[in-house]
């Protein structure tokens, strides 16, 4: 199975203690996937869980969104030293970055 994201822990491997970032983290399979793969990696979320009409023009629901919210949240209960989460569109999450302060 293909997974979003296998390639990054190949890229980040010479960097002790990564900081990073996921925009669009959904289920939480690729944010799980990397802070397993790399036990240093302290990485943030950002998803604002909103419904939105997708590529098809199907309406993903805000019951549907919230649903994949609290499917993130009970896959990284282990990782919440690690892992923090903004529910914020990008632009907006923007702010809590210090330029350069991720790898």
């Amino acid at each position: 199975m293909w997974l979003p994201g296998e390639g990054i822990p190949e890229l980040i491997k010479d960097m002790p203690n990564p900081v990073g970032v996921e925009i669009g983290t959904d289920q939480g399979w690729t944010t799980l996937y990397l802070l397993e793969t790399r036990t240093d990696l302290k990485l943030y979320g950002i998803d604002p869980y909103k419904e939105f009409t997708d590529w098809d023009d199907s309406v993903v629901t805000q019951a549907n969104r919230d649903v994949s919210y609290d499917k993130l949240l009970a896959k990284l209960t282990y990782y919440k030293d690690r892992y923090t989460h903004y529910r914020y569109f990008s632009d907006d999450a923007a702010k809590y970055f210090n330029d350069e302060s991720l790898d």
